[in-house]
């Protein structure tokens, strides 16, 4: 190395190791954080996953397994963390409705165009008397975090845009039928969600499932852990 690369070398590291200790984080940063901190944490489970309405958890947790619990660990240090049951193998639209009304502590409303559309019942577990957070108020005073694994990842994006945007078909829908349309299709809640954070989500997609012989074994596969997952009494299935 030459003598010039050498003392540009130096004057980098040195211009580096003072922006590390002189320059403090901002207090907007700092105050930031903290604030994240003191906001209700939902985690949300992936593909043949379970959280804590169902009954497995009690046997095992999805976050943490055999390592501990996650939730937990994080409560016993003063953040406030729970974890939303979906469908194991539902799709992101329909674990979506069902984690805003665990949350909300409401009736599961799937939306009556995107119910006749896919063939299954509009709505789903009712959750008034049995809110995943007990006297909460969700709303862009009372934020959340969302955390979500894997196809979790996903689902949490959908929940989000679907609260921030809504769904106008289904406010249409509702409309004609003469009936109120769940909060979550009426949009403009986008504040009402503080961070959101996928970990190893699916987020792109997989090519996979396109393959004709998975589709079939996906199939046969699917209706034996339909039958599994209603003997552990996992979250009813669709």
């Amino acid at each position: 190395m030459t003598k010039s690369r050498k003392l540009i070398s130096l004057v980098l590291t040195l211009a580096l190791a003072v922006m590390l200790v002189a320059i403090p984080v901002s207090a907007a940063n700092d105050q930031q954080y903290t604030k994240g901190g003191d906001y209700k944490t939902v985690f949300v489970h992936g593909y043949f996953g379970w959280g804590q309405y169902d009954s497995l958890s009690k046997i095992i947790t999805y976050f943490g397994c055999t390592s501990g619990r996650i939730n937990d660990y994080l409560n016993s240090l003063g953040y406030d963390t729970y974890t939303a049951s979906c469908g194991p193998y539902s799709s992101n639209w329909d674990r979506a409705c069902e984690i805003y009304a665990e949350i909300m502590g409401t009736r599961v409303d799937y939306g009556i165009a995107h119910s006749k559309e896919h063939g299954h019942d509009r709505f789903g577990v009712d959750y008034s008397n049995n809110p995943l957070i007990p006297n909460f108020k969700w709303s862009a005073t009372n934020k959340i975090n969302l955390i979500g694994h894997s196809f979790g990842g996903p689902t949490i994006r959908t929940l989000l845009d679907m609260l921030a945007d809504g769904r106008p078909e289904e406010v249409a829908a509702a409309k004609a039928a003469g009936e109120t349309p769940s909060g979550l299709f009426t949009g403009g809640k986008k504040d009402w969600v503080f961070s959101l954070t996928s970990i190893a989500g699916v987020n792109n997609g997989t090519t996979v499932c396109e393959e004709e012989p998975v589709n079939k074994l996906a199939d046969l596969v699917t209706d034996v852990l339909v039958k599994v997952f209603g003997a552990l009494q996992v979250s009813d299935l669709k």
